[in-house]
């Protein structure tokens, strides 16, 4: 009779509770994927990375929750905010492997909770997924997103890498590896939530309306980072623009037009929540566009249809 081989093996949640130590070269066999993590002698079993990746969708907006409800974030009972109106789709980016990005996709089920806010606070929303089981947590400190690591951080502070599209949180001493996804954010007095603000969709805001000459416009993104570009594209505008973005209270930085195809062109980094636009004549509407002067040709939009796209920077 021939001899059994078997694995060190147990399931995804059991691992991650009991997270062991492998020794140098010993597999452990994660049964809820089939996937193997080889260990090191020294890395605990929820830092080690598999040998193999689950089985992922490739999705064009990382990190982010992608489409569900229009309004799907509201207040709960009490210091709680809860998912309604049905269940949304989010992917959370786990950087990169052999064969390109690495994404989980998976559901945000209609009624999901999360519980015990801070109170008096302003509180931003998370959710973690294993493979199997979703997790829901939040803080107060809010999510830092760049490609270098915020200096020096609190215990708790969350940082999303934007070079390698990884997320980690830093424990007092190191930064730990822990793929995360911020869904939204809320507003906490002494014993509930008196606002809730969700994150757009994929990275994207679009708004916009129905402008008047040399009005100033405000609209909140709501893109849950301050790292986002604007983009747009111009039609009936006569004599020269002084378009200018600006921060709200302070005095902003100009960005000049340049005549381009049929209407004009502008692109900027917008470094605060609320975007600010000034426009010396005619309407406009504005669209997504690659950045630089190279990209796609403008469509030909006029009269007072207008529209503002913003979208993340990573």
């Amino acid at each position: 009779m021939a001899d059994i081989i078997q694995l060190r093996r147990d399931t995804a949640a059991n691992w991650a509770s009991a997270n062991p130590v492998l020794a140098q070269g010993e597999p452990g066999l994660d049964l809820d994927t089939n996937n193997l993590k080889w260990g090191d002698g020294s890395t605990a079993w929820n830092s080690l990375d598999y040998a193999i990746p689950s089985p992922t969708i490739a999705v064009p907006v990382r990190n982010t929750v992608m489409s569900g409800p229009t309004s799907w974030l509201a207040a709960g009972t009490g210091l709680q905010v809860i998912s309604q109106n049905g269940a949304a789709i989010a992917t959370i980016a786990r950087g990169f492997g052999p064969n390109g990005q690495i994404d989980d996709v998976f559901e945000i089920p209609n009624a999901t909770a999360w519980n015990s806010l801070a109170s008096s606070s302003t509180v931003y929303l998370w959710a973690e997924h294993d493979g199997t089981t979703l997790t829901t947590g939040s803080g107060t400190l809010a999510p830092a997103y760049g490609p270098t690591a915020p200096a020096s951080p609190s215990t708790g502070q969350w940082w999303f890498n934007t070079a390698t599209y990884e997320g980690s949180e830093w424990d007092g001493s190191a930064w730990v590896t822990t793929p995360r996804l911020y869904v939204g954010q809320a507003t906490t007095d002494g014993s509930g939530v008196t606002a809730v603000v969700q994150y757009a969709f994929n990275g994207k805001a679009v708004v916009g309306g129905t402008v008047t000459t040399n009005t100033n416009y405000n609209y909140n993104h709501n893109l849950g980072t301050t790292q986002c570009f604007v983009y747009g594209f111009f039609n009936n505008i006569t004599g020269s623009s002084n378009t200018t973005f600006a921060p709200n209270g302070s005095g902003g930085f100009q960005i000049g037009i340049g005549y381009w195809s049929s209407g004009y062109r502008f692109s900027g980094l917008q470094l605060q929540n609320t975007l600010a636009i000034r426009l010396s004549t005619g309407s406009f509407r504005l669209y997504e566009q690659p950045r630089g002067a190279g990209g796609s040709v403008g469509f030909n939009f006029t009269g007072a249809e207008s529209e503002i796209w913003v979208k993340r920077a990573f």
